[in-house]
């Protein structure tokens, strides 16, 4: 069995969904300046950050075959990049044109572990990363290797800071 690590930052994203026909941005606001994030407990997405350094741990039958602490950025790795997807809040949110969104959230550090269970051996150049630009930002949101999906995905997110937000949308 192989299992891939990633670790890095991330985001947690929130949203609140109302029908724009009874939105008032400033009432929501002013309604809710302190008190936003406690609009919704469950969060809708989690990713890491994929322009920024990442760690890699990388073990192939419980024998660890690359482990990198220090983090650095994914296109030092030798993995293969896959162009990122772009999308804006309201769609990456799945917001409806009849509704208005809310988003927030707060960043930390996310890991995942992939883990493939038919795979023998590991060469770096089959692994295959998927990215999202979300606005301004790059995002992980999944990986390859040698072009099968993950039998099983492990996430792990753990706050590190306040919240971000809100944007209305």
């Amino acid at each position: 069995m192989l299992s891939i690590e990633i670790l890095g930052y991330a985001t947690e994203f929130y949203s609140h969904k109302q029908n724009k026909d009874n939105f008032d941005e400033a009432e929501f606001l002013e309604k809710h300046k302190e008190n936003f994030n406690e609009l919704n407990e469950d969060n809708f997405d989690v990713m890491s950050y994929g322009d920024k350094d990442i760690s890699l741990f990388v073990t192939l039958n419980n024998e660890t075959v690359l482990e990198e602490f220090d983090g650095k950025p994914l296109n030092e790795y030798g993995c293969e990049i896959l162009e990122p997807m772009e999308i804006n809040y309201r769609d990456f949110s799945e917001t409806g044109i009849d509704e208005k969104v809310v988003i927030w959230g707060h960043n930390g550090m996310f890991s995942c572990t992939y883990n493939f269970n038919e795979v023998d051996q590991f060469s770096i150049d089959k692994l295959k990363v998927s990215l999202l630009k979300l606005e301004e930002d790059i995002f992980i949101t999944g990986i390859t290797y040698d072009d099968q999906d993950p039998d099983d995905e492990e996430p792990d997110f753990a706050p590190k800071h306040g919240y971000w937000g809100p944007y209305i949308y």
